[in-house]
């Protein structure tokens, strides 16, 4: 069994190294985001085209983050959700279809890992309705989350 164990650890290492990585990516993207909204920076230096920067919140914790393009959009989690959880494919991923069938989303994917979702890139025309109905499709199926599990 201890074999088994260093394996667990070793994976959990690999793990926590990697996301310590993908976190400091982060960071140095949303600093350079905070540039151009600051006016350091110009639009065309930059690689995304942001045109708004958002945040997702439910009462007083902030749940997500939003980058708003005129190509789309990219919702960082900022709590990774399961991937199998019933409400992700019965809720969030049928608002995402019907937007599809709309013409409003061209394509989307939910990006995850280790069974967990941790954000979600939209690509298409997302007008205020549209990005309205995501904001509260990620609210619900977070809030509905946080009432099954133990706190």
């Amino acid at each position: 069994m201890s074999e088994t164990s260093k394996l667990d650890n070793e994976e959990l290492k690999n793990y926590v190294r990697k996301k310590i990585e993908e976190l400091r990516s982060e960071l140095q993207y949303l600093e350079e985001l905070l540039k151009i909204l600051e006016g350091e920076r110009s639009l065309d230096a930059s690689i995304l085209q942001a045109t708004r920067v958002d945040v997702i919140a439910v009462g007083d914790s902030v749940i997500a983050n939003v980058i708003v393009s005129n190509e789309g959009l990219r919702v960082i989690l900022t709590e990774a959700l399961p991937a199998n959880h019933p409400l992700i494919t019965s809720f969030l991923v049928r608002i995402l279809e019907e937007q599809k069938g709309r013409g409003f989303v061209e394509a989307y994917r939910i990006n995850e890992k280790r069974g967990y979702i941790y954000d979600i890139e939209v690509k298409g025309k997302i007008n205020n309705l549209v990005y309205k109905e995501i904001e509260a499709a990620i609210s619900y199926v977070w809030s509905s989350m946080r009432e099954k599990s133990p706190t």
